[in-house]
């Protein structure tokens, strides 16, 4: 075999071996790092996150993908000028049972630097630590229209809401790699518990009753 031949025949094998070890360090699929979900809620587009009527309720924290570390859950108040003293938000999951005071501000994430507002923050806010993260058993990504699955974890924590029409929940992280990279839930895969106002409920059901009456009345004249 010619020295051009046998360049040829090694440039080749290495680029298959190159593919082989991208393809390996890749995750298995497109499920983000961190992401919540809330079962039997409906999945808003608009807002791009899971959304609930409910305020007693488990939220699942789904880590995947690789190790992580000090994964903590925030619960935000919305709009930004609620009066965090007029409820509460308890978040239990297994081995704690806890409410912190609110802050008011923008959580902090693993690195020091400040979890992305979209829209939330700076608003009164509290968190739980979770705990950390490992690879253990299929996990899948939860948003409507997009599949996959890779390996992660699952922490279910139970959320009890009072005297709040609207509360936001995020996740955050650091991984554990010397570099201390920053995960959080990417936006499209947050999650909300919002209840309608008195007002708002009765408006809405006025609007039906004024259907219905109007479908009674046609029917009544057919």
């Amino acid at each position: 075999m010619s020295t051009k031949a046998l360049s040829r025949s090694v440039l080749s094998v290495l680029g298959v071996v190159t593919a082989l070890t991208v393809l390996a360090a890749a995750p298995a699929a497109a499920v983000p790092d961190l992401q919540l979900y809330v079962e039997n809620a409906y999945y808003d587009d608009a807002t791009e996150s899971w959304v609930t009527a409910d305020t007693d309720f488990d939220i699942q924290i789904i880590g995947a993908n690789e190790a992580l570390a000090g994964v903590k859950l925030a619960a935000a108040l919305v709009p930004n000028n609620v009066d965090p003293a007029s409820g509460s938000v308890v978040l239990d999951p297994v081995g704690y049972g806890s409410q912190t005071a609110f802050t008011y501000g923008v959580p902090i994430m693993g690195s020091g630097a400040p979890l992305p507002p979209h829209g939330i923050y700076p608003t009164w806010y509290t968190t739980l630590p979770v705990g950390d993260f490992a690879p253990q058993y299929p996990v899948y990504n939860m948003q409507p229209g997009e599949s996959g699955s890779a390996m992660g974890q699952i922490v279910n924590v139970h959320v009890t809401i009072s005297g709040f029409t609207h509360v936001h929940f995020d996740a955050y992280n650091h991984t554990v790699t010397c570099k201390q990279k920053v995960r959080f839930a990417p936006f499209s895969h947050d999650a909300d518990s919002y209840v309608p106002e008195p007002g708002t409920l009765a408006l809405m059901l006025s609007g039906v009753g004024a259907m219905f009456g109007a479908c009674l009345r046609k029917r009544r004249t057919i």
